[in-house]
C-alpha cells in the first residue's frame, strides 16, 4: 500500500517525479479501496481521498508558481473589450501599402518660402 502523507510541508521538500509517483500509488490504493473495505483490512476512503487532495493541491500550486514566472495562461490575463483586442498592433497599423507609399511621394506637403 501507499504510504500516507502527514502534512503539505512533507510535500513541498520532496521533487516533483516523487509527488507524481506518490499520486499514482494513492490512485492505485483508491482503485483497489473497495475489494479491501469488504475483506476488511483496508483504511478509510475519507483518508486516501484528503491526501489524494493534498498531493494535488501542492502539484496546483507548484505549477502556478512557475506559470508566475513564464507567461500567464490565457485566463489569468486582463480582459479586455473586443474592440481593444481586434484593434491592430501599432507596427502593423503603421505599415503602408506600396500605392501609399508612391502617393505619398508623388504628392508630398509641398514647401514654400515666403517672403515677408
Amino acid at each position: 500500500d501507499a504510504k500516507i502523507p502527514g502534512e503539505a510541508p512533507d510535500l513541498w521538500n520532496r521533487k516533483e517525479e516523487d509527488v507524481i509517483k506518490q499520486l499514482d500509488d494513492l490512485k492505485m490504493e483508491l482503485s483497489h479501496q473497495p475489494v479491501s473495505t469488504v475483506t476488511g483490512d483496508g483504511g478509510c476512503l475519507c483518508i486516501v481521498r484528503k491526501s489524494m487532495a493534498r498531493v494535488l493541491s501542492v502539484i496546483h500550486q507548484a505549477q502556478e508558481e512557475l506559470e508566475e514566472v513564464q507567461a500567464k495562461p490565457l485566463y489569468l490575463r486582463p480582459k479586455k473589450m473586443r474592440v481593444i483586442r481586434r484593434r491592430l498592433k501599432l507596427h502593423r497599423e503603421s505599415l503602408m501599402t506600396k500605392e501609399t507609399q508612391w502617393m505619398l511621394r508623388l504628392y508630398s506637403t509641398r514647401m514654400f518660402a515666403v517672403k515677408m
